[in-house]
C-alpha cells in the first residue's frame, strides 16, 4: 500500500489525537532520613481526567530532559511515583529510602516538573 501524500491533511485513516496537556511543578526541600527509615510525602494536583483518553506522564528532574514514565528517581536521592486517585486528582508521592542504612542520610532540594498529556483514540466520545 502506498502512503498518501500529505497524510495529516488528506486521510481517511483513523489516528490518535492529543486532547489535553498540563504542567505541574513539585519542589521538595532537602532533608534528612534517619537510619533504617524512609521519607514519604504526598502532594495532590487537581487535573481532571478526559473520558476515554490515554494519559502519559513526562518528568524532568532539576531542569533535565523530560523522560516518559509514571515514576522517576533523582540522582541526588529520592524519587517520585505519579498516579491518579480520582477523576479530578493526580497524586505525586515523593519517596527517599534509607531502609538498609545504619546512619542518617541527607538529600538536597529537588525540583520535579511533570507534564500530563492525554491522547484520544479515534471514535471515542
Amino acid at each position: 500500500m502506498v502512503a498518501p501524500n500529505n497524510f495529516i491533511m488528506n486521510t481517511d485513516y483513523l489516528s490518535i489525537a492529543q486532547s489535553g496537556k498540563n504542567t505541574m511543578t513539585l519542589i521538595k526541600n532537602g532533608g534528612t532520613v534517619p537510619a533504617y527509615g524512609q521519607v514519604i510525602e504526598q502532594t495532590d494536583f487537581t487535573y481532571p481526567s478526559d473520558n476515554g483518553a490515554i494519559e502519559k506522564f513526562f518528568v524532568s528532574i532539576n531542569d533535565s530532559d523530560f523522560k516518559l514514565g509514571s515514576s522517576a528517581d533523582s540522582p541526588t536521592g529520592g524519587g517520585i511515583i505519579i498516579y491518579r486517585i480520582s477523576p479530578t486528582t493526580v497524586r505525586v508521592e515523593f519517596v527517599v529510602n534509607n531502609i538498609m542504612g545504619s546512619s542518617p542520610i541527607t538529600y538536597p532540594l529537588t525540583k520535579f516538573i511533570i507534564k500530563v498529556v492525554t491522547f484520544k483514540p479515534p471514535n471515542v466520545f
